[in-house]
Parts: C-alpha cells; structure tokens; sequence
C-alpha cells in the first residue's frame, strides 16, 4: 500500500495513521535537490520512497522566455539524486523511482478553460528551489511548461504534434545506467551523470525549434508583389500659368503587397496591402485609387489655413476569408 502525499507534510500523522503502508509517496517540488527528504523517510518512517511528481518547468520567468537548459539541469541533478539514494548505494537507500511531471506541456492548466490554444507564461505560484528565475515576491513557477517535450501546431484534426526538449535526450541518457546492477556503485553513478552534458544535448532541441520556425512560415506567404509608376503631365492653354508650368510633371507611385494566409487546416484568407509613394498633384481627373493621398488645405476654427499631407498611406485593398467544414461553408470579403 502507498501514498501520495504533499512533499513531507504531516509526516507525523502518517507514521501514527499508517502502521501499514509499504511505501511512501510524495509529491515534491524543492529544486535540483530534494535535501533531507530521504533521510527524514528513512528515519521516521522506516519505508522506500517514491516521487508521484516531481519535476521543472522549463520558462525562465524573470527573463520571460524559455529555458529548457535549466529544466535538463534540474532534471538530470534530480535523478541523480534518486541513482544516489537506492538501495546498496551507500546514502539513504531508500528511493526505488519517480514520475517525471510532465510527459508535454499542459496548454490548458493556467486558467483550465480558457485559451486553451495559447501557451500561457504566466507564472502562477513562487518557488525558490528553483533559483534561475526566483526573484523574491514573485512568481516563477509556469504550470503550462513542465513538459519533457513542447507542443507544436496541430494537424487537421487539431491533434498537437510534441516534440522533444533537451530534458528528454538527458534523462534518455541518464536512463541507459541499471541502478541496481552490481557494478553500478556510488561512483559508478557519479561518474555516469558527469558525463551527461545538458548543453550538448540542447542541439537537439534547438535543430527542432528552428524547424518549427520554418513550418510556421507555412501559416503566412507572400504571394504577390506589385510596383505601378505613373507620370502626369497636364497642359493646354493654361501652360502660360507660371504656377502651371511648375507643376506640369508629376508621378505617382503605388505598391500592392499580397499575402496568402492559412491559420488552420480548413481557413484560408488573402490580405492586399496598398502603400503609396508620392501621389500625383497635377491629375485633371482626381478620381483615381491613390487620391486619398493627395495633399488636401483645410481651414481650421480660427480660420488659419492647415496643409494636410501623408494621408493613408497604407490601406487595404482587398481581402478575403474562406472555412470550410464538413456541415458549412462561409465566405468573406
């Protein structure tokens, strides 16, 4: 019979309340090392030990990005630890295992049920054990990043892909060691973790972001790139007009950039941008796409002339939105 419990909390009332259990669980949450948690089981209780959870996340929360290093560090001194503490190695020998918390980050656990397609990085409780991103009065600890492995983009049937961080290809390593073959001794243990580098390891991990990064390229393309160059020229009787003549050339400069978007399996939309150079002052007929750039003279309250130039340079030309799924069908534009 065993039991999980919260790290050693009311470790007395077991002892007293459970004459019977065979082994004790815990979950425990202290860092990269558990400390006298080993020593205190095997003191007070007398029983081998079992870690139910235990874990790291990998978010840095006092720089605010991802640190999977940190969590391999803390995995692979953890582990170790366990190697260090079994029976016949000559510390505790008491521990027989653990469960790592977790197998893949859990989009869902920051607010359960809402953005639950959104890896959130806020940090919901503090923990200094974990000293790589504690900073005292604030939360460090991102329920959403426990995982061995990441998350990645779902397929059609919204199924997310993971894939391994570098805590994975450590403990892989660390795994390859029997912790209760004959040769495997205190030093042998030792020897066998020393020899795991996390920050070799982490190549791994960076190959797969960076192909992440290209397969989110996916999501947005350009599909089109357009370049319109117009002249003007005006004349006619009023070319004597000195201020005519000045502005008997001019040009208009107009460039379209479109895109092509997929978000989703079934969704599919398309965005036109249209981005104005100088707009054409002399055209006799200001009816035209880029008149909205035109300088334009208001009079203000006062009465004061006001010369208003750089107007909408950029605008939507034209955009579309088509989904499609097996019960309907929706188009827009």
């Amino acid at each position: 019979m065993g039991i999980a419990n919260g790290d050693l909390q009311f470790i007395d009332v077991i002892r007293r309340e459970c004459p019977h259990l065979d082994i004790m669980g815990a979950n425990v949450y202290r860092g990269p090392s558990s400390g006298d948690l080993f020593d205190r089981v095997a003191a007070e209780l007398d029983l081998p030990f079992f870690y139910t959870e235990f874990g790291s996340d990998a978010f840095d929360a006092r720089e605010g990005r991802e640190d999977d290093l940190a969590q391999a560090e803390i995995l692979l001194a953890l582990w170790q630890e366990i190697y260090e503490q079994a029976h016949g190695r000559g510390r505790a020998q008491n521990a027989i295992g653990g469960v790592t918390f977790q197998w893949s980050d859990g989009w869902w656990k920051y607010r359960q049920e809402v953005n639950l397609d959104v890896h959130d990085t806020n940090a919901s409780w503090a923990n200094g054990g974990y000293r790589f991103d504690f900073v005292q009065g604030e939360n460090n600890m991102n329920e959403e990043w426990f995982g061995i492995c990441a998350i990645g983009r779902p397929n059609a049937r919204g199924i997310y892909r993971v894939y391994p961080r570098t805590a994975y290809y450590v403990l892989r390593d660390a795994y390859r060691l029997d912790p209760y073959a004959e040769s495997t001794t205190l030093a042998a243990v030792r020897e066998h973790f020393g020899a795991i580098h996390p920050a070799d390891e982490a190549t791994h991990y960076a190959a797969r972001q960076a192909m992440n990064r290209l397969d989110a390229l996916e999501l947005v393309r350009m599909a089109f790139m357009r370049v319109d160059l117009e002249t003007s020229t005006s004349g006619g009787s009023q070319l004597a007009d000195p201020a005519r003549e000045s502005s008997r050339f001019d040009s208009t400069q107009s460039f379209y950039a479109g895109f092509e978007l997929q978000p989703a399996a079934r969704v599919r939309a398309s965005l036109t941008l249209n981005i104005l150079g100088n707009v054409a002052q002399n055209r006799i007929n200001e009816i035209f796409y880029e008149n909205r750039g035109i300088a334009r003279t208001l009079v203000d309250a006062e009465g004061d002339s006001v010369a208003l130039s750089s107007l909408e340079r950029i605008a939507v030309y034209q955009s579309s939105l088509s989904w499609e799924e097996s019960s309907f069908r929706v188009d827009g534009f």
